[in-house]
């Protein structure tokens, strides 16, 4: 499934801690890289951050040429410890649209990109423009989180167990297909986890309320949970996964911080999940739970929109 990769870069070391992922999955999926970086152009700004002249045709130009040796430099160095087909493209803002442009253009299967950083990088990622190349993208995103503390290059991630966040939808579910082709790549572990509501009754403190109607309902929608779980896990077996898969019901109020805990305590090196889930109160919607996994976590999460991809292939 993953035979082509994008990694957009800024110029940034920050931008760069992803390189050795993507250089391991390429060389573990014989997968084509593709480097790019969007070019952005030089207006000059007065305090207020409003433009105080037109663009400079030369010093445009100059920062084009930089740009332009930056990548061949990075493709060098991805290179040079062996053979990867790798190739480098300089596109023009505005950035989001410009990369989206280019997955469908070159068939680009997984996009990866580091999510946070300071300088020029956090222009592009921090906040509200990594949600929009999540949002856009049709294909899954792997964001990774760099280290601030060191820009240079950090070792690729082992990607060794992969945590799955379950809700019960088939949009959920949609990431299901995606995470194993990835985890097959690093001959990973996989475990399900389905989070559940404590039982209240209306009207009583959840802290005190222990009586024998909420212990029956909760060892009732345990065993719905876990059922659910072992049925999804059954089907991964028959369609041919090799990984081991584990299932897990855990209980919370918050799914986030429910994923995130466990994730922690399990030691896991990744977190894989749709950004739609519509089953009950939606808990996997991008801008809640997701996106308060994705800010929350250190781990790279691997990030899917199956709602968004029906509606451009019923377009098509």
């Amino acid at each position: 499934m993953y035979q082509s990769i994008l990694i957009p870069v800024d110029g940034s070391t920050f931008s760069e801690q992803a390189l050795p992922t993507v250089e391991m999955l390429a060389r573990h999926a014989n997968a084509v890289v593709h480097l790019v970086q969007v070019h952005v152009p030089i207006i000059t700004t007065d305090v207020e951050g409003l433009p105080i002249n037109d663009l400079d045709p030369q010093a445009d130009a100059d920062a084009r040429d930089r740009e332009l040796v930056y990548l061949e430099q990075l493709r060098r160095r991805v290179t040079s410890s062996g053979a990867l087909n790798v190739s480098t493209t300089l596109l023009d803002a505005p950035v989001v649209p410009a990369l989206i442009a280019y997955q469908h253009a070159h068939n680009v299967d997984l996009t990866v990109m580091t999510t946070h950083g300071r300088g020029g990088f956090a222009r592009f990622w921090l906040g509200s423009t990594a949600d929009m190349i999540v949002r856009e993208s049709v294909i899954p995103v792997l964001l990774q989180r760099p280290d601030e503390s060191q820009p240079g290059l950090r070792q690729p991630v082992a990607f060794k167990h992969i945590l799955i966040p379950l809700d019960g939808s088939a949009e959920a579910e949609a990431i299901l297909e995606r995470v194993v082709a990835f985890g097959t790549l690093m001959d990973s572990t996989y475990t399900l986890l389905r989070v559940a509501e404590p039982f209240m009754l209306l009207g009583y403190d959840p802290v005190l309320y222990v009586g024998d109607a909420g212990i029956k309902a909760e060892a009732e929608q345990e065993y719905v949970a876990a059922a659910y779980l072992e049925q999804v896990a059954d089907r991964l077996h028959r369609q041919g996964v090799q990984g081991r898969v584990q299932t897990r019901v855990v209980y919370a109020q918050q799914a986030a911080s429910a994923i995130l805990q466990d994730a922690r305590e399990h030691a896991l090196d990744a977190i894989a999940m749709a950004t739609h889930g519509r089953h009950g109160p939606s808990r996997l919607l991008l801008g809640s739970t997701a996106d308060k996994v994705i800010r929350g976590t250190h781990l790279p999460v691997l990030v899917f929109h199956p709602r968004l991809t029906e509606e451009r292939l019923h377009d098509v």
